[in-house]
């Protein structure tokens, strides 16, 4: 019975929203010569990249220790790279797709034009906090998945994070640089902080936000006697002691909805006794500390339960065998609170939901 099925869906649930951040042509061997006095290996090419005649800046390509027929860049020295570059002018573009990591180290000022373009090996990279400007197309249809660009950044150039294929799925902005509207993917999800030109950007360019120093940090659902939804706020244990939080669904509140500890620093704020028939609807969720409103959020079952469907097995933690019967579940769940609407709908009942509830296959 789909009652049944309810409850081991709570447990999946539960697990599920815990879960949801060779030979170098043209170029000499240089076997002595390392990029930094930690770096112990030997290059097997070096580059001169720096922007000035005093050769400050070199570039240092290692044979990777897992593959050798892969490399490790390490960018290293005090300055600026080359501007200017050209994706064919690039010293290491005979190796570019060979290129799985990249190193680059603290005094480099920049990351120049060209620089990482297509290295579709390279799926990570830390950017140093001496680095200021980000130059055209410096990581365009490269393999990085997710890239984190600190405060130190003030320029982040024309398609310098763009290209296909769209691989960046995450890119955080700690600071609040000028970033030229094709620097991304349209499919990219913006990091920042409010009020930074990572959030005006996403704004005016109809990207997806998320913002760093939001409180509430995550939302789920847990069905059990009844189905709930949980949100979780980032607060003190200071702020914890006078917090409440207000939900609102359609005319319906709870106020003064205290929260309990869930690990260090976070607080949960559970809204109880959502109706089948409100499983699309918004509720809204007001954090305040001490009497001041500090956050609002709003959030829905039908959200939550798209965004499983919508993950992998792999993404959610759950075995394959798990991850079936969760969508078969959700499903079920979807399918009731739109058997709800109808039944209510049709007895003249109130209450019965602002917005229609979409059903899916079970899988």
């Amino acid at each position: 019975m789909i009652k049944n099925k309810f409850l081991k869906l709570a447990a999946i649930l539960c697990c599920a929203c815990l879960a949801f951040g060779c030979a170098i042509l043209g170029v000499n061997a240089l076997p002595y010569e390392t990029a930094s006095a930690e770096e112990t290996r030997t290059a097997v090419a070096t580059y001169n990249v720096s922007g000035d005649e005093a050769e400050t800046v070199k570039g240092y390509l290692y044979t990777n220790a897992n593959d050798s027929t892969k490399y490790d860049l390490v960018i290293s020295g005090e300055g600026a790279m080359k501007t200017g570059w050209t994706a064919k002018i690039v010293p290491w573009n005979s190796v570019r797709g060979d290129i799985v990591s990249v190193t680059i180290e603290e005094g480099v000022t920049n990351i120049g034009d060209f620089a990482f373009n297509l290295c579709t090996s390279l799926t990570a990279i830390e950017i140093p906090s001496t680095v200021t400007d980000i130059r055209e197309k410096a990581f365009y249809g490269s393999g990085l998945t997710e890239v984190t660009i600190p405060e130190t950044v003030k320029n982040v150039r024309a398609n310098a994070f763009n290209g296909s294929p769209s691989n960046l799925k995450k890119i955080v902005f700690l600071g609040s640089p000028s970033i030229t509207k094709s620097a991304l993917n349209e499919s990219t999800i913006i990091y920042g902080y409010k009020g930074s030109s990572a959030e005006e950007y996403a704004t005016t360019n109809s990207r997806t936000f998320v913002a760093l120093d939001a409180i509430f940090t995550q939302v789920s659902v847990t069905l059990g006697s009844d189905l709930s939804i949980n949100y979780y706020a980032a607060i003190t244990e200071e702020q914890a002691a006078t917090a409440t939080v207000n939900f609102t669904v359609n005319s319906y509140t709870q106020t003064g909805v205290t929260g309990t500890f869930y690990s260090e620093g976070v607080y949960l704020f559970r809204f109880t006794g959502v109706a089948p028939q409100w499983i699309a609807d918004t509720v809204t969720a007001t954090l305040s500390v001490d009497g001041e409103e500090l956050e609002t959020k709003t959030y829905s079952v039908q959200t939550y339960c798209n965004s499983l469907l919508s993950s992998t097995a792999e993404e959610l933690g759950l075995s394959e065998t798990k991850y079936a019967a969760m969508k078969v579940l959700v499903a079920d769940l979807l399918s009731y609170g739109a058997a709800a609407q109808a039944y209510l709908t049709a007895n003249g009942a109130e209450n019965v939901g602002t917005t229609e509830i979409t059903t899916v296959e079970g899988g």
